[in-house]
């Protein structure tokens, strides 16, 4: 007969110095009188089990104190595990208050949320952002990474997502966005009012220079045919600085882009280096019709200056191609040139290109830049809306 079952767990030191862990399960063998006879056992080694425990004891832990906030969901997006990070950041008194309830129930916009959960359930994870709700209604702004939690066959067991408030972060940026956006208009500013005040001080100032020579040339034209040369000469001076003058001017800030718009301020750019340093320069422009905002019209046109100014007096271009175009909300602005080509990332630590990528974020755009001998390619991307003539751009 048996007696009464023994079961014990305990660790061991082997001849090298390592742990192992047992479980002894033994029954005391009894006569028929009751007495003990013996022992009648099992030995079980159950170190690896003893050390996934720690680990998960350790890994709960290691969740419970995390600053992001961390959740479980059933497959059917019931809570079904928050940390206290969780808690305090959704603002609710304690676990068992969400516990249970959907997932839809703590963001703002559930539709967004179920394109979510469609896209962990079809490729088993998504990372991206979300406006949260808390307890209270106000909304925050979270950056959720969010995975498939499957089992050692690979099947589906629960879903897991961990959250970081960004919203700092986020009014951080909008600042700066906005910050870069009044430093470009104060620039922008600058640089009309230095166009106007040598157009109409020093512009005006050689165009009535070059007139009193030409009228002082007159009586003498007769007598002193030298001196008429030489003041010739002088007002052929005077013409090439009037016209270089006015290049400046447009450099600064073009009157076309104003008054007509940028695929205009573009045809002009390119006719000025065709003019200016003959080199190949094509443009195409589809919708001709129409105007962006003020604040992305002058950023990709800057952009376009700075890139063809580039590819002529950097890489030795003499093909170059400027095209726009606007789809599906956004407008591109591309200029190819057949230069010599440049490292980008060397490139990037000089201030043109960082004056590029900065008037692309000030409009909320992207800047693309690749390059190699032959073909360099800037490519501009922003968001906006095409306005066209009949339209009221208040509206």
């Amino acid at each position: 007969a048996t007696g009464q079952r023994l079961e014990v767990e305990y660790r061991m030191f082997t001849r090298d110095g390592q742990v192992r862990w047992f479980r002894d399960e033994a029954s005391i063998l009894r006569d028929d009188a009751g007495r003990p006879l013996g022992l009648q056992g099992v030995m079980y080694d159950i170190t690896e089990r003893k050390r996934a425990e720690e680990e998960l004891i350790v890994r709960n832990s290691a969740i419970e104190a995390s600053l992001n906030a961390i959740a479980l969901t059933d497959l059917k997006c019931h809570l079904t595990y928050v940390n206290p990070s969780f808690v305090r950041l959704w603002g609710y008194d304690g676990p068992e208050e969400l516990l249970g309830r959907r997932g839809l129930t703590f963001v703002a916009d559930r539709s967004h949320l179920q394109k979510v959960v469609r896209a962990v359930r079809s490729r088993g994870h998504w990372t991206g952002e979300l406006v949260a709700r808390r307890k209270d209604g106000s909304t925050f702004d979270v950056l959720v990474a969010a995975n498939m939690v499957r089992d050692s066959l690979g099947r589906p067991v629960c879903l897991m997502a961990s959250a970081l408030d960004v919203t700092e972060r986020k009014r951080a940026e909008a600042a700066m966005k906005d910050a870069q956006r009044r430093l470009t208009a104060a620039r922008e500013e600058e640089r009309r009012r230095l166009a106007g005040e040598l157009h109409d001080s020093v512009g005006q100032a050689l165009v009535a220079m070059k007139l009193a020579v030409s009228d002082l040339a007159g009586p003498a034209r007769s007598q002193r045919p030298q001196e008429v040369e030489a003041l010739a000469r002088v007002a052929e001076q005077c013409d090439g600085l009037i016209h270089e003058i006015r290049g400046i001017c447009r450099g600064l800030y073009p009157p076309t882009l104003e008054s007509l718009g940028l695929a205009s301020a573009l045809h002009q750019l390119a006719s000025d280096f065709r003019a200016r340093a003959g080199v190949e320069v094509r443009h195409m422009v589809r919708p001709r019709e129409g105007r962006f905002s003020p604040e992305v019209e002058i950023a990709l046109f800057r952009i376009a200056q700075e890139a063809v100014t580039n590819a002529v007096k950097h890489g030795l271009a003499d093909r170059v191609r400027l095209t726009l175009s606007h789809h599906a909300g956004r407008a591109m602005l591309t200029v190819t040139d057949n230069g010599r080509g440049f490292d980008p990332k060397t490139a990037a630590k000089g201030v043109g290109l960082n004056m590029m990528a900065e008037r692309m974020r000030a409009v909320g755009g992207e800047l693309e830049i690749s390059s190699k001998p032959g073909c360099t390619r800037v490519r501009a991307r922003v968001p906006t809306r095409l306005i066209l003539p009949e339209q009221d751009p208040k509206s």
